[in-house]
Protein backbone atom coordinates (compact mmCIF):
# COMPACT_ATOMS: atom_id res chain seq x y z
CA UNK A 1 0.00 0.00 0.00
CA UNK A 2 0.85 4.02 -0.88
CA UNK A 3 0.29 5.31 2.44
CA UNK A 4 0.74 8.95 3.54
CA UNK A 5 1.57 9.65 7.41
CA UNK A 6 0.78 13.18 8.98
CA UNK A 7 1.90 13.52 11.74
CA UNK A 8 4.03 16.43 14.06
CA UNK A 9 5.04 14.15 16.78
CA UNK A 10 8.83 12.84 15.15
CA UNK A 11 9.32 9.98 17.07
CA UNK A 12 6.08 8.75 15.99
CA UNK A 13 6.45 9.26 12.64
CA UNK A 14 10.01 8.31 12.28
CA UNK A 15 8.54 4.79 14.21
CA UNK A 16 5.63 4.35 11.67
CA UNK A 17 7.46 5.02 9.22
CA UNK A 18 10.29 2.39 9.66
CA UNK A 19 7.72 -0.28 11.24
CA UNK A 20 5.67 -0.02 7.64
CA UNK A 21 8.22 0.36 5.61
CA UNK A 22 9.67 -2.70 6.55
CA UNK A 23 6.25 -4.22 6.39
CA UNK A 24 6.10 -3.63 2.87
CA UNK A 25 4.54 -0.58 2.60
CA UNK A 26 5.44 2.18 0.54
CA UNK A 27 5.11 5.38 3.10
CA UNK A 28 5.69 9.20 2.88
CA UNK A 29 5.74 11.66 6.01
CA UNK A 30 5.03 15.01 6.59
CA UNK A 31 4.66 17.08 9.91
CA UNK A 32 1.78 20.00 9.51
CA UNK A 33 -1.37 19.81 7.78
CA UNK A 34 -0.40 22.33 5.18
CA UNK A 35 2.00 20.26 3.93
CA UNK A 36 0.33 16.89 4.45
CA UNK A 37 -3.05 18.31 2.05
CA UNK A 38 -1.10 19.61 -0.42
CA UNK A 39 0.90 15.71 -0.24
CA UNK A 40 -2.30 13.97 -0.36
CA UNK A 41 -3.76 16.30 -3.73
CA UNK A 42 -0.77 15.98 -5.70
CA UNK A 43 0.21 12.06 -4.64
CA UNK A 44 -1.86 8.77 -5.34
CA UNK A 45 -2.20 6.90 -1.97
CA UNK A 46 -3.98 4.08 -0.66
CA UNK A 47 -4.34 5.08 2.76
CA UNK A 48 -4.02 8.16 4.87
CA UNK A 49 -3.22 7.95 8.74
CA UNK A 50 -4.01 11.29 10.05
CA UNK A 51 -3.04 13.62 13.77
CA UNK A 52 -5.90 15.24 14.60
CA UNK A 53 -3.93 17.63 16.97
CA UNK A 54 -1.63 18.85 14.09
CA UNK A 55 0.01 22.24 14.57
CA UNK A 56 -1.81 25.22 12.30
CA UNK A 57 -4.34 23.04 10.11
CA UNK A 58 -5.83 20.24 12.22
CA UNK A 59 -6.11 16.57 10.96
CA UNK A 60 -9.90 17.64 11.36
CA UNK A 61 -9.63 20.38 8.80
CA UNK A 62 -7.59 18.22 6.53
CA UNK A 63 -10.04 15.59 6.16
CA UNK A 64 -13.08 17.75 5.90
CA UNK A 65 -11.17 19.26 3.04
CA UNK A 66 -10.10 16.14 1.27
CA UNK A 67 -13.86 15.13 0.99
CA UNK A 68 -15.37 18.22 0.16
CA UNK A 69 -13.47 17.37 -2.90
CA UNK A 70 -14.44 14.00 -3.16
CA UNK A 71 -11.10 12.54 -2.21
CA UNK A 72 -12.78 9.19 -0.98
CA UNK A 73 -8.83 7.87 -0.10
CA UNK A 74 -9.30 5.72 3.25
CA UNK A 75 -8.39 7.27 6.37
CA UNK A 76 -7.48 6.51 9.84
CA UNK A 77 -6.79 9.07 12.51
CA UNK A 78 -4.71 9.01 15.79
CA UNK A 79 -5.55 11.43 18.30
CA UNK A 80 -5.14 11.91 22.36
CA UNK A 81 -8.70 12.62 22.48
CA UNK A 82 -10.15 9.37 23.47
CA UNK A 83 -14.05 10.69 24.61
CA UNK A 84 -17.05 9.48 21.64
CA UNK A 85 -17.80 13.09 20.64
CA UNK A 86 -14.13 13.48 19.43
CA UNK A 87 -14.40 9.90 17.76
CA UNK A 88 -17.82 10.36 15.96
CA UNK A 89 -16.23 13.98 14.85
CA UNK A 90 -13.72 12.11 13.31
CA UNK A 91 -15.65 9.25 11.59
CA UNK A 92 -18.51 11.54 10.40
CA UNK A 93 -15.69 12.84 8.49
CA UNK A 94 -15.50 9.54 6.54
CA UNK A 95 -12.80 8.00 8.20
CA UNK A 96 -11.95 4.72 8.70
CA UNK A 97 -10.24 3.70 11.51
CA UNK A 98 -10.24 6.24 14.78
CA UNK A 99 -6.92 5.21 16.89
CA UNK A 100 -6.90 7.16 20.42
CA UNK A 101 -2.55 7.56 21.48
CA UNK A 102 -1.05 5.93 22.51
CA UNK A 103 -1.69 3.09 20.12
CA UNK A 104 -0.32 -0.20 19.74
CA UNK A 105 2.17 -0.71 16.11
CA UNK A 106 0.27 -4.37 16.08
CA UNK A 107 -2.97 -3.63 15.77
CA UNK A 108 -2.50 -0.26 13.04
CA UNK A 109 -0.90 -3.47 11.25
CA UNK A 110 -3.95 -5.63 11.92
CA UNK A 111 -6.55 -2.62 10.46
CA UNK A 112 -4.25 -2.19 6.86
CA UNK A 113 -4.64 -5.96 6.71
CA UNK A 114 -8.29 -5.37 7.25
CA UNK A 115 -8.38 -2.47 4.56
CA UNK A 116 -6.13 -4.41 1.70
CA UNK A 117 -8.43 -7.41 2.42
CA UNK A 118 -11.78 -5.15 1.97
CA UNK A 119 -9.91 -3.18 -0.90
CA UNK A 120 -9.75 -6.60 -2.76
CA UNK A 121 -13.21 -7.88 -1.88
CA UNK A 122 -14.16 -4.41 -3.01
CA UNK A 123 -12.81 -4.78 -6.86
CA UNK A 124 -14.00 -8.09 -7.38
CA UNK A 125 -18.11 -7.43 -6.99
CA UNK A 126 -21.11 -5.51 -7.74
CA UNK A 127 -23.30 -5.00 -5.30
CA UNK A 128 -27.13 -5.58 -6.92
CA UNK A 129 -31.03 -5.26 -5.25
CA UNK A 130 -33.74 -4.54 -6.37
CA UNK A 131 -33.15 -1.19 -8.68
CA UNK A 132 -29.85 -0.29 -6.26
CA UNK A 133 -26.67 -0.83 -8.09
CA UNK A 134 -23.59 0.19 -5.76
CA UNK A 135 -19.84 -0.46 -7.30
CA UNK A 136 -17.53 -0.98 -4.62
CA UNK A 137 -14.34 -0.04 -6.35
CA UNK A 138 -15.59 3.11 -7.69
CA UNK A 139 -17.45 4.04 -4.60
CA UNK A 140 -20.69 4.96 -7.06
CA UNK A 141 -24.36 3.95 -6.89
CA UNK A 142 -27.63 4.42 -8.69
CA UNK A 143 -31.32 3.43 -8.18
CA UNK A 144 -33.15 3.20 -11.05
CA UNK A 145 -30.71 4.97 -13.41
CA UNK A 146 -30.04 7.78 -11.13
CA UNK A 147 -27.15 8.42 -9.14
CA UNK A 148 -26.95 8.73 -5.48
CA UNK A 149 -24.96 11.54 -3.65
CA UNK A 150 -23.24 8.97 -1.10
CA UNK A 151 -20.86 9.82 1.25
CA UNK A 152 -17.84 6.75 1.72
CA UNK A 153 -19.64 6.12 5.14
CA UNK A 154 -23.29 6.19 3.97
CA UNK A 155 -21.36 3.77 1.30
CA UNK A 156 -20.37 1.55 3.40
CA UNK A 157 -23.37 1.55 5.32
CA UNK A 158 -25.59 0.82 2.73
CA UNK A 159 -23.69 -2.07 1.27
CA UNK A 160 -23.93 -3.56 4.58
CA UNK A 161 -27.60 -3.47 4.71
CA UNK A 162 -28.20 -4.47 1.22
CA UNK A 163 -25.42 -7.60 1.12
CA UNK A 164 -27.97 -8.98 3.99
CA UNK A 165 -30.57 -9.35 1.25
CA UNK A 166 -33.36 -8.82 3.13
CA UNK A 167 -31.51 -10.15 6.69
CA UNK A 168 -31.55 -8.25 9.64
CA UNK A 169 -28.78 -6.31 10.38
CA UNK A 170 -28.21 -5.63 14.51
CA UNK A 171 -26.85 -2.27 15.36
CA UNK A 172 -23.94 -3.72 17.22
CA UNK A 173 -23.07 -5.55 13.85
CA UNK A 174 -23.29 -2.60 11.54
CA UNK A 175 -21.39 -0.13 13.92
CA UNK A 176 -18.62 -2.57 14.00
CA UNK A 177 -18.41 -3.31 10.11
CA UNK A 178 -18.90 0.45 8.99
CA UNK A 179 -16.90 2.34 12.08
CA UNK A 180 -14.75 -0.39 13.19
CA UNK A 181 -15.40 0.86 16.75
CA UNK A 182 -16.79 -0.41 19.53
CA UNK A 183 -19.48 2.23 20.51
CA UNK A 184 -22.35 2.06 22.55
CA UNK A 185 -25.15 -0.16 20.50
CA UNK A 186 -27.61 2.91 21.18
CA UNK A 187 -25.51 5.70 20.44
CA UNK A 188 -27.07 8.12 17.50
CA UNK A 189 -24.37 7.79 15.11
CA UNK A 190 -26.09 5.52 13.33
CA UNK A 191 -29.25 6.67 13.33
CA UNK A 192 -28.60 9.96 11.88
CA UNK A 193 -26.71 8.39 9.01
CA UNK A 194 -29.58 6.12 8.52
CA UNK A 195 -31.98 8.51 7.83
CA UNK A 196 -29.65 10.52 6.04
CA UNK A 197 -29.62 7.50 3.42
CA UNK A 198 -33.35 7.20 3.70
CA UNK A 199 -33.56 10.86 2.36
CA UNK A 200 -31.29 10.22 -0.78
CA UNK A 201 -32.80 6.48 -1.57
CA UNK A 202 -35.93 8.31 -1.24
CA UNK A 203 -35.51 10.64 -4.26
CA UNK A 204 -35.40 7.53 -6.63
CA UNK A 205 -37.95 5.00 -5.39
CA UNK A 206 -39.91 3.57 -2.47
CA UNK A 207 -38.28 2.88 0.95
CA UNK A 208 -35.41 0.80 0.72
CA UNK A 209 -34.33 0.43 4.44
CA UNK A 210 -36.58 -1.26 7.13
CA UNK A 211 -36.20 -0.45 10.86
CA UNK A 212 -36.60 -4.16 13.02
CA UNK A 213 -37.34 -2.17 16.52
CA UNK A 214 -34.74 -3.75 19.48
CA UNK A 215 -32.45 -5.51 16.79
CA UNK A 216 -31.58 -3.13 13.84
CA UNK A 217 -31.87 -2.79 10.18
CA UNK A 218 -32.63 -4.79 6.88
CA UNK A 219 -33.10 -4.51 2.98
CA UNK A 220 -37.04 -4.54 2.17
CA UNK A 221 -36.68 -7.59 0.01
CA UNK A 222 -39.07 -7.08 -3.52
CA UNK A 223 -42.63 -7.84 -3.25
CA UNK A 224 -43.93 -10.87 -5.29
Amino acid sequence: MRILIIEDETPILATLRTDLTEAGHTVSGCGTGEEGLVTARNGSFDLIILDIGLPGMSGLEVAAALREEGDTTPLIFLSARDSEEDIVQGLDLGADGYMTKPFSVAELRARLRALERRREMDLQHLLVFRDLEMNPGTREATRAGARLNLTEVEFRLLAQIVTGRGQVRSREELLEAVWRIDFDPQTGLLDVHISNLRKKLAKAGPPLIETVRGVGYRAIPPRG
